[in-house]
């Protein structure tokens, strides 16, 4: 077969397809002519050359199989293949742990499974076999395997939360074992993979399917994310996952954010405060503790309790100080209501802080976003008379240029609500609102931006739901 008419740069993958072709009807000789002409059009071929390979060992050529392994290695030093084929011929242990010790990655089960796959897919189903025999067990090695030597599942191998399959092969694995297996375990990671592929509704019957069998606190986790917006179903599911593992702090938090999500604040208050007080190490749980501290306007209570928490600092670790912000602007505000404007004015001056067991330092100050500080500032200063510092709070206010710069944002979003409002005061309402959708245009996607220009325009007040909502909104719909 020549293919005349095809593209120059088609011809070698399709060359090599049909090389595939004629080696699964173990046809070498044409296999091996396919392969060989898939080289001409592309000698970086790796497809090619390991079909080669492989052809060549079955025909017991030693010389040109070495050469073809000698040529893979060097375009490719990283690929496991060749290693696996030198196994192959030399069938000792010295060979096998060659093989075995140059995996050096973190995921070494995903190298074997791709190449036990690759072999399986050239209709090799003996040299995939002999790749799973190597590899460490796991769920899906093991399920592989069961397929391959047409044997029943060996479940008793499979660790519980540890094992998430997300292959298009596998999936295809599960389904043929599935027939003559009932058992829940290959359902649960058959879900997983088509969860992985989008296919909600397939993998939301397969959990279905497992009832109440299942014994993994991490099955019951990912039902509650999987079926999120049934509320019943998320509360049953992690309720189920916590009783099967009381000291796992993953099942804890999610079942405090669902109670944030349904504003049942003081439940979210209870699930964490109660975790955090038997595991005081756990940070995580600590600044979920503060949230749910904060969303129960227990605003003192939150701002002591973060004094003492420490954060381990990370990329990114911004949450903390969040928290801390949120507890002194509201603790500002409430003395604001009181007309203790002096006293407000220190909350506000803390909140410009950056503690430092909070995990995150301060940044430069072109990149600190404290118009709503400046708000408040002007507001207090404006009620004790002090006109000079009002005037000053909204010229900071005024002189602040949101921007992005490389994906990265200066600015608080809802912090476009107090520029318009200063805009006004220094200018006119038509001024506010024009600058206010100009930054809507910018920001089409962000919510809480799009929620700034509504509140302004006061059009809606709904717009976010409450897990949308950051500090600064909730501050600013307490003014």
């Amino acid at each position: 077969m020549t293919l005349r008419y095809a593209s120059v740069e088609f011809r070698s993958p399709a060359y090599t397809a049909l090389s595939k072709i004629y080696l699964a009807e173990n046809d070498l000789p044409k296999a091996v002519e396919y392969a060989e002409k898939s080289l001409v059009y592309n000698q970086y071929n790796i497809e090619g050359l390991q079909v080669l390979a492989v052809l060549y060992r079955l025909q017991n050529n030693s010389d040109k199989a070495n050469s073809v392994l000698k040529n893979i290695t060097q375009l490719d030093p990283l690929n496991h293949f060749a290693d696996f084929e030198k196994y192959l011929w030399n069938n000792s242990n010295d060979s096998k742990n060659a093989f075995v010790s140059a995996i050096q990655n973190e995921m070494p089960e995903q190298t074997f499974l791709e190449l036990g796959i690759w072999y399986n897919n050239i209709s090799r189903k003996e040299d995939a076999l002999k790749v799973f025999s190597i590899a460490e067990s796991s769920a899906e090695i093991i399920y592989w395997k069961a397929f391959l030597e047409n044997k029943p599942v060996d479940l008793s191998k499979i660790k519980p939360g540890t094992s998430f399959p997300f292959r298009n092969e596998t999936a295809e694995i599960l389904k043929s074992l599935i027939k003559t297996n009932d058992q829940y375990q290959l359902k649960y990671h058959l879900g997983l993979i088509e969860w992985n592929r989008n296919s909600i509704s397939e993998a939301k019957q397969l959990f279905s399917q497992c009832g109440t069998k299942p014994n993994d606190p991490a099955f019951y986790g990912a039902k509650a994310s999987l079926f999120k917006d049934d509320a019943s179903i998320v509360l049953a599911s992690l309720q189920q996952a916590i009783k099967l593992d009381p000291q796992g702090w993953r099942y804890h938090k999610m079942l405090a954010e669902h109670y944030i999500a349904q504003k049942q604040f003081d439940k979210a208050l209870t699930t964490a405060e109660s975790f955090y007080k038997k595991h005081q190490d756990n940070y995580l749980i600590g600044m979920l503790y503060a949230k749910t501290l904060l969303l129960n306007k227990k605003y003192r209570e939150a701002d002591s309790f973060l004094t003492k928490l420490q954060i381990l600092p990370f990329e990114g670790a911004t949450a903390g100080r969040q928290l801390y912000h949120e507890a002194k602007l509201m603790q500002a505000l409430a003395e604001m209501k009181n007309k203790q404007y002096k006293k407000a004015l220190q909350f506000i001056a803390d909140a410009k802080l950056f503690p430092e067991n909070l995990g995150v330092g301060k940044p430069y100050d072109e990149n600190i976003d404290e118009r709503l500080e400046n708000w408040l500032d002007y507001q207090c200063y404006t009620n004790l008379g002090n006109k000079e510092m009002a005037s000053k709070s909204l010229d900071k206010i005024v002189a602040f240029h949101p921007v992005v710069d490389n994906t990265v944002m200066n600015f608080l979003p809802a912090n476009q609500l107090v520029s318009a409002w200063a805009i006004e005061k220094t200018s006119s309402a038509q001024e506010a609102e024009k600058w206010i959708k100009t930054q809507a245009n910018l920001y089409p996607t962000n919510k809480i931006v799009q929620w700034s220009l509504l509140a302004y325009t006061k059009k809606s007040s709904n717009f976010l739901s409450e897990d949308e909502k950051d500090g600064e909104v909730r501050i600013i719909e307490k003014l």
